[in-house]
């Protein structure tokens, strides 16, 4: 006996086709983004296979959820609410910026400016920090051709009478310097990688109310790390131990292992400081997983602090088309700590600013804070 169905019946069947797909697709994104969320935040750099997507786009993702459950409305209401608070969720520690921003009770005693010098644009550079008036201007990745204008007084300083640079890391002051020294970190005797590079310097300044320590960070970029994602001879090399003719050190997760070395020995030497410390950098690690959460776990980050906005310091010119041209990370920090410093202000350079500079600098305002003396 044959099935009679009516025109009505007939063309429902398309739509409950759609509505069908439209909820396995909903479903996998859901689900897809729960994870993401689950590795960025409990695995991030920790484990090879995760540490790429720390280093993705994610600003679209509350937006790609958004328009995906738009059909709920019509199919399936529940459904269209989970994937908006999931997204409202992913973002919440970005959309937290927004209404942390703290009101300065007073002026500012030190404002404390830094930059990865890297690519930046030279002219536009020179006409924002001459309106800056920073007291300490940290500057990292120096190449030959900053050699000239890096000379006291300079408009690349900001006009700043002291300056001293070790390596790629250099800072300018208000107020003269006590010494200087080159900072590598302590690696355990059972390590087997060795740090080929200066990771930071350290700088004490003879400020108003004391000395100083101000520590100028560079971690290495995990660029050429991530091109070797796309290496089926890396794999091997990383996951067989086929011999693909290269060192035995570069594997796919030498980086990451190499990153977690010298962000934990220069931590350990940082949280040793007896006097009051800044720390200004370019650490290369987003804000957010087990390697920031240890980063900030005795140093204040200044835009966590008191920052309005999403702060995103990378890249600015070099931006990748799926984050409409704009900075879609933070690896740039003024941290501080805890002890002695209370952040009253924390800016970051805008894009009109920065024009065709790949890092946006921060300016940040510190006040000391006034430390009882010892009882002998």
């Amino acid at each position: 006996m044959s099935i009679v169905t009516t025109r009505e019946q007939n063309e429902s069947l398309p739509l409950r086709s759609c509505i069908r797909w439209w909820r396995l697709f909903a479903w996998t994104f859901w689900a897809g983004i729960l994870l993401l969320w689950l590795l960025r935040t409990f695995v991030a750099q920790s484990h090879l296979l995760a540490a790429p997507l720390t280093y993705l786009p994610q600003i679209l993702v509350g937006p790609a959820l958004l328009m995906i459950g738009i059909p709920g409305w019509w199919w399936g209401r529940r459904l269209m609410l989970l994937c908006i608070t999931t997204g409202i969720g992913f973002h919440a520690s970005l959309f937290g910026g927004f209404w942390r921003q703290k009101a300065i009770t007073s002026g500012v005693p030190l404002r404390v400016v830094f930059v990865n010098r890297g690519d930046q644009d030279q002219l536009k550079w020179n006409e924002w920090v001459g309106k800056q008036s920073p007291d300490l201007l940290g500057l990292t990745d120096l190449r030959g051709r900053d050699g000239p204008s890096l000379t006291v007084g300079a408009p690349a300083i900001g006009g700043l009478p002291y300056l001293m640079r070790i390596g790629e890391h250099a800072l300018a002051s208000r107020y003269p310097f006590k010494g200087t020294q080159v900072v590598k970190p302590d690696m355990p005797s059972a390590a087997t990688i060795r740090v080929q590079y200066l990771p930071a310097a350290r700088f004490e300044v003879d400020a108003p109310g004391g000395p100083v320590a101000v520590y100028v960070v560079h971690v290495r970029s995990p660029r050429d790390a991530l091109s070797k994602y796309g290496s089926l001879k890396m794999w091997k090399w990383t996951l067989l131990g086929v011999p693909a003719h290269v060192s035995t050190s570069v594997t796919i997760g030498h980086y990451w292992d190499e990153q977690k070395l010298v962000i934990e020995g220069l931590l350990k030497r940082i949280e040793a400081e007896t006097l009051p410390t800044i720390v200004l950098g370019d650490w290369n690690l987003p804000d957010f997983g087990p390697r920031y959460r240890r980063l900030t776990k005795q140093l204040q980050d200044a835009h966590r602090v008191t920052g309005k906005g999403l702060g995103y310091t990378f890249p600015g010119d070099l931006s990748h088309w799926s984050a409409l041209g704009k900075p879609w990370m933070r690896i740039d920090y003024v941290l501080a700590d805890c002890k002695h410093w209370e952040i009253q202000e924390c800016l970051v350079q805008s894009g009109q600013e920065a024009a065709r500079s790949q890092h946006r600098a921060l300016n940040v305002g510190l006040k000391r804070i006034p430390q009882l003396p010892t009882k002998l």
